[in-house]
Order: structure tokens, then sequence, then C-alpha cells
């Protein structure tokens, strides 16, 4: 996978802030893969003494794929901004460690496996180190405006 050498900011590929940001910066992509390091904060609301339980981390390498997403979209739409999106499914998850430590980094490594958008399936592994956190195959539904009008117009 070829290392990137200027990208966005984390911030512009992904909506998250704060806290709630996991990962820290994109460092290889191709056309279907991408690879980023990030760390569960240690003032996540998941924070449980040093460590969060390791099913945070797909949080973490939902993230990874938003930021995949955000950047194979780049490619038609050069301004687009961040967009919302959502984990619908989960398959094949296997968790290989209970927690995963606090403010250390983690590296995800997402890969596409198809989709029709708005929906998407990836991929997902997390490690620590060299060490397997997770794996998965993860859903997610990008939600465009006509959607999130809905959302609007339903409160």
């Amino acid at each position: 996978m070829p290392v990137l050498e200027e990208l966005p900011p984390v911030e512009a590929l992904v909506p998250h802030r704060g806290p709630a940001l996991l990962v820290d910066r994109v460092v290889a992509m191709s056309e279907d893969r991408l690879e980023c390091v990030g760390r569960i904060p240690v003032d996540s609301a998941f924070a449980d003494g040093e460590a969060a339980p390791c099913f945070v981390g797909l949080e973490l390498a939902a993230q990874a794929a938003a930021a995949l997403e955000a950047l194979r979209h780049r490619r038609d739409f050069p301004n687009a901004g961040p967009q919302i999106g959502y984990i619908v499914g989960i398959r094949e998850g296997r968790f290989e460690m209970g927690e995963i430590p606090l403010g250390q980094e983690l590296r995800a490594q997402v890969r596409l496996l198809g989709g029709a958008s708005p929906l998407a399936m990836h991929e997902v592994r997390l490690f620590h180190g060299e060490i397997p956190c997770l794996s998965a195959q993860v859903s997610t539904y990008r939600a465009g405006r006509a959607f999130l009008a809905t959302l609007k117009d339903a409160r």
C-alpha cells in the first residue's frame, strides 16, 4: 500500500470531534484499502481505568472506513466535506483482547469489500503494535442530505 504524503487532516474526512474522534492520521491508501493510526483517548466515555472494552475499537475501525470512503468520494467531489455515517451491521466479529489500552497508538487496516452507495461493506482489523485486537466485516450507511433532512423533520 503506498504511503500518502499530502492528505487533508482527519477532521476533513471524519465528522467526529473531541474525544469521539479516534483516528489520528491516515498513513497509507490504495484504491480499496486504507491504513491509519489512532487511539482511544484517556478521557473517552468508554474509559474504565487504563483501558476500554475491545468493542470500542470497532468505532475506530469504522472511522477509518469513513476516511477511506471520504477520500474515494473526494476524487469526484474535491471540495466535499466529511459525511455522517452509521454502522448498520457487524459480521464475523472476532475480539482477540478483552480490553484496549487508553492513549496508546493503534493501527487500523480497512479493505473495501463492496457495496452500492450509500451502503458499503469493509473488512477491518485493529492492532496494538503487532498484537491483533479485533477483526470484523462492518457494514456502513453514509447519510446523504435527503436522509438527514428527514431526521430533522421528524423532531
